[in-house]
């Protein structure tokens, strides 16, 4: 049974070419990506492979985690205080990679301005 189950998935994925999908709309978020945080004060650097991406900030954002969340509908993932760490799914089109990175840019312009405000 479980044979059968992992062939199935093996057929999904190579009849919806996820793997070219993943492949495909990770070089647009990642290109999307440096194009809106590149020049960002707290972003020291974006980098990826495929559909897995890493932005790594200057300084932490205790509260980043929760105004992506609640502010602007995305669900991300902080390592080590100051990675920020995406890893959408493989069946992500172009229309989600532009919320993505719209999204994103907004997060960090927002936790930013609030963290300067308190430390102020």
């Amino acid at each position: 049974m479980a044979c059968r189950v992992g062939c199935t998935v093996i057929d999904i994925i190579e009849q919806q070419a996820l793997v070219e999908n993943a492949a495909l709309q990770g070089r647009q978020l990642l290109a999307g990506l440096r194009n809106a945080l590149g020049a960002h004060p707290n972003v020291l650097d974006v980098r990826g492979q495929g559909l897995m991406i890493g932005i790594e900030l200057r300084q932490a954002i205790p509260e980043l985690t929760r105004i992506a969340a609640e502010d602007h509908g995305l669900l991300i993932n902080v390592t080590r205080g100051k990675i920020i760490r995406l890893l959408p799914p493989l069946v992500l089109d172009a229309a989600e990679v532009a919320q993505i990175v719209q999204g994103l840019a907004a997060t960090l312009d927002s936790a930013c301005d609030r963290s300067f405000v308190r430390s102020a």
